[in-house]
């Protein structure tokens, strides 16, 4: 079967590789139809992401068709549409028996730590996998990994109705984050240097802020009756990003950081003790599939306008490339298998 292999740092090939099969009663076999391309694969690529193991074949967002199914797998058949939760947990840590599996001490993520969904077929458990309406075409339903990281932070940050949310960051997990806070009835401000992502933001409802000229404290504040935000969401998540999303948030208010920068920032104690600020950290998703699922088929969470490109399985480091270069515009890029 073909995949999607990095090898080292800028050495990407299309590889062929024994196909895989099944080998546990639990195991589900799926024919991958559509991969999304996330930053932190072009951060494999580019040598930046400090999870990544080579060589590897990367890929966490995957959709596709149920091929066969182990003996004990009672919620799968062939020809099920689905998609693939790539968090691996152990089940047996203390994160793990606590709820929080997304987080478990022994952690893995297809497409970073073990192989991933860039191929032909893949392989894993039932508990991993979830069904989509067949209706569901696969350029949305490879979506519903980015938006369980939108459900994640939300939830993190305990989004509530007319909660006033500022979203740093307006690309796809940017969005993602915004619209599900939409969908949960929050007043969304989200900002951003690149004016076709600004535009994008306001044609969702969002209130763009244009970072090239606004200041985004300032404006939240003269668009919000003086008060800062409930909840910021740093999206972008540099040294300097985290600053801005601390002195954004109002008193009580929640700032939830998304990245894995290893660069210090510096933020004064005081700004988080005076508004007694709850910082706080979200990482991949803790079973939020299903709310994603339920969400968009309720008509209420849209998936339009998150995909720019979609090119075949063999453009794939074209596509890395493309991402790269900042002379391309490019949202999410997904890349489809006619296998």
């Amino acid at each position: 079967m073909k995949a999607v292999r990095i090898n080292k740092v800028e050495n990407l090939e299309i590889v062929d590789l024994e196909e895989v099969q099944i080998k546990e009663p639990d195991d589900v076999k799926i024919k991958i139809k559509a991969v999304g391309i996330c930053g932190s694969d072009v951060g494999i690529y580019k040598g930046s992401n400090p999870m990544a193991k080579y060589p590897r074949v990367i890929g966490h967002e995957m959709t596709g068709i149920v091929e066969e199914v182990g003996k004990e797998v009672k919620n799968f058949k062939k020809g099920d549409k689905v998609v693939v939760d790539p968090v691996i947990n152990c089940g047996e840590c203390k994160n793990c028996k606590n709820g929080r599996p997304n987080i478990c001490e022994n952690l893995k993520v297809r497409g970073v730590h073990v192989e991933g969904g860039f191929s032909e077929k893949i392989v894993v458990k039932d508990y991993q996998t979830y069904k989509v309406n067949k209706d569901m075409p696969f350029n949305r339903s490879v979506l519903i990994e980015p938006f369980s990281i939108g459900f994640q932070a939300n939830r993190r940050a305990d989004v509530k109705k007319d909660d006033v949310v500022f979203v740093m960051g307006a690309g796809t997990i940017g969005q993602t984050v915004a619209r599900v806070a939409q969908y949960f009835g929050a007043k969304v401000f989200t900002s951003d240097m690149d004016q076709k992502k600004l535009e994008r933001a306001k044609k969702f409802g969002m209130i763009p802020i244009d970072v090239n000229t606004q200041d985004p404290i300032e404006f939240i504040k003269e668009n919000n009756e003086g008060r800062l935000a409930d909840v910021v969401v740093d999206a972008i998540c540099t040294p300097k990003t985290f600053e801005i999303a601390v002195k954004s948030a109002a008193s009580a208010g929640r700032v939830i950081n998304l990245g894995f920068s290893t660069q210090p920032s510096q933020i004064a104690s005081v700004d988080i003790t005076s508004k007694e600020l709850d910082i706080l950290g979200s990482r991949l998703s803790n079973k939020r599939f299903p709310e994603v699922i339920e969400a968009y088929n309720t008509g209420k969470l849209s998936f339009d306008d998150l995909v720019s490109h979609e090119m075949e399985f063999e453009d794939a480091e074209k596509a890395i490339k493309m991402i790269i270069d900042k002379d391309i515009y490019t949202e999410k890029i997904v890349l489809t298998l006619e296998n």
